[in-house]
């Protein structure tokens, strides 16, 4: 086991700005026919040496994919697990298709758990997006984006050509070209994962028992990242303006929104 920090109940304050949407995730789906969750697991894509061959006819740039597959199998995995029996919010899905799949910021989660455990004073301002755009994407021209359309052909894989799970990442390689689905893409990308911060707002106040939705010596609140900062910093906030009147600091990044953890008596602050 790994300490993160001392035990203390000294006052230790934790701010995370846009570390959560990095951070590894997993995938989980409800099985139709027995209404368990499943979890997604990779796997290396065996092909034949027809298939390799086929690919290296088709495009030499399928080379430098991950030739991963999917596979749902049963949930074991021991952090997951705690984080769907413990915060059941995680494993509801957002619409209403109980049985669509959805990303769970499962290291995020554990991390905010040990962090609790080892510092029960700890106050809490994570900054994040909760909303991304997806891939960009270009026409049959290719004019209107950077998007990569590669996919495998489906006689190699079963494996779905875009993700769309909910909380589906956006995944851009280092050459700035965007891809509809990990599992065609390259090894090395930039993978940024929205947060449902609904979700962690329930993490947290259940993870934060002490008070939570209705006070109490901890408060948990989610405010969209521009009314926070008006909240908290109303002075820097107007030294921002420009001569026309726009303020960047609320005005751009207008799909970041900011929870804290705070005790009561400092919410105007917090």
């Amino acid at each position: 086991r790994i300490s993160i920090l001392p035990r203390s109940n000294a006052l230790t304050y934790v701010v995370a700005l846009e570390v959560l949407d990095n951070l590894p995730h997993d995938k989980i789906v409800r099985c139709r026919s027995t209404g368990d969750t499943m979890q997604a697991e990779l796997r290396p894509l065996t092909l034949s040496k027809q298939q390799e061959q086929e690919i290296n006819e088709l495009c030499s740039q399928y080379k430098n994919l991950q030739m991963m597959e999917e596979h749902c199998v049963p949930l074991t995995d021991p952090l997951l697990k705690n984080i769907i029996n413990t915060y059941p919010s995680y494993s509801l899905s957002s619409s209403s298709n109980s049985a669509s799949a959805r990303w769970i910021p499962t290291i995020a989660c554990g991390v905010f758990q040990k962090l609790s455990r080892e510092r029960p004073n700890a106050r809490f301002v994570i900054a994040d997006f909760d909303w991304l755009p997806p891939p960009d994407i270009e026409d049959d021209k290719g004019v209107a984006g950077a998007t990569s359309t590669m996919t495998l052909p489906s006689s190699l894989s079963s494996s779905p050509a875009i993700d769309n799970a909910e909380g589906s990442p956006l995944i851009t390689c280092m050459n700035g070209i965007d891809y509809k689905c990990l599992l065609n893409s390259p090894y090395v990308c930039d993978i940024l994962f929205p947060t449902d911060f609904n979700k962690l707002f329930d993490f947290f106040t259940k993870l934060c028992f002490r008070g939570g939705r209705d006070g109490g010596d901890v408060q948990v609140k989610v405010r969209k990242q521009a009314n926070f900062l008006l909240e908290s910093s109303p002075e820097e906030i107007e030294q921002t303006k420009n001569w026309l009147g726009y303020t960047p600091l609320l005005e751009d990044f207008g799909n970041c929104s900011v929870l804290t953890v705070s005790s009561p008596a400092n919410n105007n602050n917090n």
